[in-house]
């Protein structure tokens, strides 16, 4: 195989940039991209797409340019270079395609990271050739790092599914904190930041009726300007009080076996009523006892599938460990992030936990990609699906 020849050093600095300006947004269920565009060696204007609906990144990038330079915008922009972390869309959605705005400001050059797995969205680059723009790629090294920041929306291009990312923090002496009587909080400071980091930037949070029974978290994100991820939680009999903090709010889905409401019609109508969505899953052939002492072992792929169709590119799965391990062996989880801990909760083994724990440790250490410092804390990334690289790495190093 011929040796790909590496991009010069400034295509790879201003293709870096657009990378770090990338992942400011949250698009979903669109991609991150960033752009920048460089006049004279110099970057004049840069952008990322915020949200959904909003700009793409490339008409950030110009917009910055016009609202510096004026009058000689114009000018300026028909003399640079335009780089972008993903092949510009080519297709009419919520916002025109990009190759037009390109066009029509007489750009010469485009630079992209990734290809457009969109079937909708793809064609960018050709249709640009085909106005005459030199269009080329950054490399495969970017290519590979501009494809780890987007692989939720890859997954869910390529599978129909959301993209699962199963995140734990483990003690020393490897157990989880069983809420507030059991020391809930054995992650450093750093490590609670990144997980409100990761609450911000997942579309969705997924819990099992265990850990709501136990801790009865919020399940929000308390980071200055974040936000709150859609509530999933696993409850295959229905057994959620409806007072629980998770259903402070419509923004919750609930996930049973229909059977399970055959006798609780009334508390279906009272979840309803306040707009919370109810997701009847199936129940394994087979399936042993496993999410709760009352819950079914649940078939969760369709609910995946059903998160994608309402535009849930990414879901966040919190545990327990009983629930994380289940979804493990269903081959549901992409990625993980397991915090390690130094400290010890100490006490007696719980048996119910200890081998879904083990269960997942080994997974992790088995498919380890590399790890990074948290404060006191290391965190390991894992990578259990055909995308190539982590997607939380990068967003750490941005901490």
């Amino acid at each position: 195989m011929k040796k790909e020849k590496p991009p010069a050093a400034p295509d790879r600095n201003f293709m870096s940039r657009c990378l770090s300006l990338a992942i400011l947004g949250r698009p979903s269920p669109n991609p991150f991209v960033g752009s920048a565009v460089v006049f004279a060696n110099r970057i004049v204007g840069e952008g990322f797409h915020h949200a959904a609906g909003k700009p793409h990144a490339e008409v950030e990038a110009m917009r910055e340019v016009k609202r510096k330079y004026g009058t000689m915008a114009s000018h300026i922009l028909s003399s640079s270079a335009l780089y972008v972390s993903l092949e510009p869309c080519n297709h009419q959605g919520r916002q025109p395609p990009c190759t037009k705005a390109i066009i029509d400001a007489k750009i010469p050059r485009v630079v992209f990271a990734m290809k457009d797995p969109n079937p909708k969205a793809k064609g960018g680059a050709g249709a640009l050739r085909k106005a005459g723009v030199n269009v080329s790629m950054a490399g495969r090294e970017l290519e590979a790092k501009a494809k780890a920041i987007n692989a939720p929306f890859v997954h869910r291009i390529r599978t129909g599914r959301a993209y699962v990312t199963l995140k734990m923090a483990i003690s020393k002496d490897r157990k989880v904190a069983g809420g507030p009587k059991d020391s809930p909080y054995i992650s450093s400071p750093e490590s609670l930041r990144a997980v409100h980091l990761m609450r911000d930037k997942a579309q969705a949070i997924m819990v099992g009726i265990g850990t709501i029974k136990a801790d009865n978290p919020r399940l929000t994100c308390r980071m200055k300007g974040g936000h709150d991820p859609l509530r999933v939680i696993v409850d295959p009999r229905l057994e959620i009080d409806e007072k629980a903090r998770a259903l402070k709010n419509k923004n919750a889905l609930v996930v049973c076996m229909k059977k399970a409401v055959e006798r609780k019609r009334k508390k279906l109508a009272h979840l309803r009523s306040r707009r919370i969505e109810v997701f009847f899953a199936q129940k394994e052939s087979g399936g042993r006892l496993a999410l709760g002492e009352n819950g079914g072992h649940l078939a969760l792929g369709p609910l995946l599938s059903h998160l994608a169709q309402i535009g849930i590119d990414h879901v966040l799965l919190e545990g327990g460990p009983r629930l994380a391990s289940d979804m493990l062996r269903q081959r549901l989880v992409d990625e993980m992030v397991l915090f390690h801990s130094p400290k010890i909760i100490g006490g007696e083994n719980d048996r119910k936990l200890a081998g879904p724990i083990r269960h997942i440790m080994r997974e992790g250490r088995a498919n380890r990609r590399l790890s990074l410092p948290c404060g006191s804390d290391r965190a390991a990334f894992s990578v259990l699906g055909k995308e190539n690289a982590p997607f939380w790495p990068a967003f750490f190093a941005k901490e």
